[in-house]
């Protein structure tokens, strides 16, 4: 049997849940906000004056191909597409390994195709000199099986100087992927049979 509240009952728990929900929707923003600081500031390198001396290093350089292996369109420009569009600009060939499409990053059709064109837009937009996408499946990257001999053939191919790339031992706070990992760990794998390519993470 159901009990009816009067409506001044009801009326009240009504207005008790609205005050709730905006009360959560105040806090909400500024705890996620929080949060984001200092997972930020944890993300920081440990050595600012290292990482500085590896930029001013990374600026000096002319001459030759910077490869940036990453796991999806977009990881890139995201990580590092300042740095690369530099690079470019300093004379160095700039090609960019994309492992899968990002299919499963929503629900739009067709979205691995959308975000591979959006790739080679900012490909153009940064000047990338070229975009090679592997298409592997989306958050099933595995670094060991067909990505390893890949990676392998394109840094044959290629003779990259420098590669970027996830650190696949120390992920950031603000956003882990198990592909990032995958092409971070892939991409060290790759390259430990060629010798004078630098690292950067």
């Amino acid at each position: 049997m159901f009990k009816v509240f009067p409506k001044k009952s009801r009326l009240k728990k009504v207005l008790i849940v609205l005050a709730s929900l905006g009360i959560l929707m105040l806090i909400l923003p500024i705890s996620m906000s929080i949060i984001f600081y200092i997972a930020s500031r944890l993300s920081k390198p440990a050595n600012l004056g290292v990482a500085k001396a590896k930029g001013v290093e990374l600026s000096k350089v002319k001459g030759q191909t910077v490869m940036l292996i990453g796991a999806h369109p977009d990881d890139a420009d995201w990580y590092a597409g300042g740095t690369l569009a530099a690079l470019h600009k300093n004379g160095n060939k700039v090609v960019i390994i994309v492992a899968t499409s990002g299919e499963k990053g929503g629900s739009e059709k067709n979205l691995g195709r959308t975000r591979e064109q959006e790739q080679l837009k900012a490909a153009e937009y940064l000047q990338y000199d070229e975009v090679k996408f592997l298409r592997f499946k989306d958050r099933d990257l595995k670094d060991e099986v067909k990505l390893i001999p890949k990676l392998k053939s394109l840094i044959q191919e290629y003779k990259p100087k420098i590669i970027f790339t996830f650190d696949s031992e120390k992920e950031g706070y603000v956003y882990r992927h198990s592909d990032h990992k995958a092409a971070g760990a892939g991409a060290l794998e790759a390259g430990k049979d060629f010798e004078d390519i630098d690292f950067y993470f």
